[in-house]
C-alpha cells in the first residue's frame, strides 16, 4: 500500500463534505421524513380512503468494512503469521502460485511486494484472466494451507476485541419496533418546521446502537495519533512530523522544482474522490551534475480496487507498469510519486515513510544521491482554513549513518526512522507551465 503538503498552484477549490479518511462511517442511517419523498411527484390520495397499511420494515444488511484495517503485518506482530519461503498459496483454476512472507508483513512474489493480500490474489488472478476487476484476497489466499480470512478472525477476536473490552455474545432477539402511523401532510409540514424530522408523537424512539457502534473507534472524531522516537507498537497509520532542513550541515539534498502542469494534473487527480485516496507517479528531469530535479508532469495511476476494505490506497500492477511506459514516452524519467489524504492532514504515515524509503534505495545512484519525492494532497481537509488544497513533500534522510549502517536491510527496510533516518520537508518551488498541452490528455 502507498500513500507530503502546502498550498499548492492551480489548486481546485474545496468541497464542503466531511469524510473519514479509511471510508469508516457511523453507524446510524440518515432518514428522511416521508413529507420530503417525492412529495411533488406522489399522486393525491382521494379524500376519506385510508392509506394502504405498511408492511414491516426491511432489515438493513450488516455494514461491510467493520474491520476495516487489518493488515498482513498486523497479523505477524501478533505472532499469528511467521515470515518464511513457500508458506503462501493461493489457487485459482486449477493453478497453485506460491510465495513468500517476508517482514514486517508483505508477501514477495515474482520479484515484487505486496502488503495486501487481494494485490497478490489480483495479480495472480490476471494472469489467467486479464479482465479480473477486484478480488478478497483474504478469501483466496492462504498461508500454510489455511485462508488468510481464518487468521483474520482469530485477530479480531483475541486481540482486537478484548482491547475494546468487548463481550463476543449472540445479542438476544429483539422485540420489533412499533409501528409508525402515517402523518397527514398537515402534520408532516408542522414537524418539519419544529425539527421533529416528520416523526409523529406515536412514532417509536430509535433503535438502541450495539455495544460495538458504542464502543468503536470513530476515524473522524478522534485525532490521528502523532508518531514519536521510541513509541512502542506504532500503528502503521500513526502520522510522522516532518522536520526542516536547517543549513549546510543539513542541507537538501537536491533542489526541486515543479511546473504548473504537473501541479495541476496533481490537484486535480486529488480532488475526483473525497472518501477514497488517489495515487499516481510523477515524471520529470535529473540533473546529477547540479543536483536539480524538475518534475513536468504528474501522472495519475489506476487503484487497485479491493473488497476487504483496506484503509490503503495501492497502485493497480498493470496501471503502475502503464504510467511508467507513459513517462517513458514522454522522454521522462520518473522522479517521485505522490498520493491523496482527502479529508486530514497530509503527514505521511510510517507505511508511507516505507515506501517512499524503498523508492529511494530503488532509484539511489553510485553518487549516494536518492532522486525521488514524495507529495501528499490533502483536498478536503475541513481545518484547513484555505480553499486551497495542502501540499506537503517529504523525504526520507539519513542523519546517523553509523547507526544505520548497523542495521540490516530488513530491519533498517522496516523501521528507517528507528535507525538513523528523519523524516524532511522538501522545499519545492514552482517554475515555469510545462506541458499544457498533455494536460487534457491526462485528465481524459
Amino acid at each position: 500500500a502507498m500513500a507530503a503538503e502546502g498550498p499548492g498552484p492551480g489548486a481546485v477549490g474545496r468541497a464542503g463534505s466531511e469524510t473519514s479518511s479509511d471510508g469508516d462511517t457511523d453507524d446510524e442511517e440518515i432518514v428522511l421524513p416521508p413529507s420530503f419523498v417525492n412529495r411533488a411527484a406522489a399522486p393525491a390520495r382521494p379524500a376519506g380512503k385510508a392509506p394502504a397499511p405498511r408492511g414491516p420494515p426491511k432489515q438493513r444488511a450488516p455494514k461491510k468494512g467493520a474491520t476495516r484495517g487489518v493488515t498482513i503485518a498486523n497479523l505477524v506482530q501478533a505472532g499469528l503469521l511467521e515470515p518464511g519461503r513457500g508458506v503462501i498459496s493461493h489457487d485459482y483454476h486449477g493453478q497453485t502460485e506460491v510465495a513468500d512472507l517476508v517482514a514486517p508483513g508483505a508477501i514477495e512474489y515474482e520479484g515484487r511486494q505486496y502488503e495486501s493480500p487481494s494485490a497478490f490474489s489480483i495479480t495472480v488472478k490476471r494472469k489467467i484472466n486479464p479482465g479480473r476487476k477486484a478480488d478478497d484476497g483474504w478469501k483466496s489466499v492462504r498461508y500454510k494451507g489455511k485462508l488468510l480470512e481464518e487468521y483474520k478472525k482469530t485477530y479480531l477476536l483475541t486481540i482486537v476485541a478484548p482491547s475494546l473490552n468487548m463481550a463476543v455474545a449472540v445479542p438476544a432477539a429483539a422485540e420489533p419496533p412499533a409501528k409508525r402511523p402515517k402523518a397527514s401532510p398537515e402534520d408532516s409540514d408542522n414537524t418539519e418546521e419544529d425539527g421533529s424530522g416528520g416523526a409523529g408523537a406515536g412514532a417509536a424512539p430509535p433503535p438502541e446502537r450495539t455495544q460495538y457502534a458504542q464502543q468503536r473507534p470513530q476515524r473522524e472524531m478522534v485525532p490521528k495519533k502523532r508518531w514519536h522516537l521510541g513509541m512502542v507498537n506504532a500503528d502503521d497509520h500513526a502520522m510522522v512530523p516532518l522536520e526542516r532542513f536547517n543549513g549546510l550541515a543539513d542541507a537538501q539534498p537536491f533542489q526541486v522544482r515543479e511546473c504548473s502542469a504537473a501541479a495541476l494534473i496533481k490537484d486535480l487527480h486529488c480532488h475526483l474522490s473525497s472518501h477514497d485516496e488517489v495515487i499516481g507517479l510523477l515524471g520529470g528531469v535529473w540533473d546529477a551534475a547540479k543536483r536539480e530535479m524538475s518534475i513536468e508532469a504528474a501522472f495519475p495511476v489506476r487503484e487497485l480496487v479491493s473488497l476487504e476494505g483496506a484503509t490503503n490506497v495501492e497502485m493497480d500492477p498493470e496501471g503502475e507498469v502503464e504510467a511508467r511506459d507513459a513517462i517513458a514516452r514522454a522522454g521522462l524519467v520518473c522522479v517521485g510519486w505522490y498520493h491523496s489524504h482527502p479529508s486530514f492532514q497530509p503527514l505521511p504515515s510510517l507505511i508511507d515513510i516505507r515506501n517512499q524509503f524503498s523508492y529511494q534505495k530503488l532509484y539511489q545512484e553510485a553518487s549516494g544521491l536518492q532522486p525521488f519525492v514524495g507529495a501528499i494532497v490533502s483536498p478536503f481537509d475541513p481545518k484547513c482554513a484555505s480553499p486551497e488544497s495542502e501540499v506537503q513533500w517529504f523525504y526520507v534522510h539519513c542523519v546517523d549513518s553509523e547507526l544505520a549502517q548497523g542495521a540490516d536491510a530488513k530491519t533498517l527496510a522496516a523501521s528507517p526512522l528507528q535507525h538513523g533516518y528523519v523524516a524532511k520537508e522538501l522545499s519545492v518551488s514552482n517554475e515555469g507551465t510545462g506541458d499544457l498541452s498533455g494536460v487534457l490528455q491526462a485528465v481524459k
